[in-house]
């Protein structure tokens, strides 16, 4: 179980961004009106591909944003994952920016995950 600084940190937080893994799953003590930013796979298949478990768990929890930005060399276990800082900001900007708006921590009526 985490810390009490651990949960704090994520009741606190209006946004969370991420890679996939077990310490994300600390956003299920995030507020409901949380918009959560998941770095990690939406192609390829099997064991190389996407893992929905956190999308899942965001939607159960009725987040108002929930979203996977691809990294495109995302492998599960890594020790360190590279991102592309710009192409992040760009799918920031393009995807999740427009649903915060002026309901962003208000607790957004409509959800969307994508």
């Amino acid at each position: 179980a985490p810390g009490a600084a651990t949960r704090d940190a994520f009741a606190a937080a209006r946004v969370v961004v991420g890679a996939h893994g077990g310490a994300l799953a600390n956003f299920a003590y995030a507020h409901n009106s949380t918009v959560v930013l998941e770095i990690g796979k939406t192609t390829g298949k099997g064991a190389r591909g996407p893992r929905w478990c956190f999308a899942c768990m965001a939607q159960a929890m009725r987040f108002p944003a929930y979203a996977v930005f691809d990294a495109a060399n995302f492998t599960y276990g890594a020790p360190e994952i590279a991102v592309d800082v710009d192409a992040l900001r760009r799918f920031w900007e393009g995807r999740v920016r427009r649903l915060l708006g002026a309901n962003f921590g208000a607790g957004a009526s409509s959800r969307e995950y994508f």
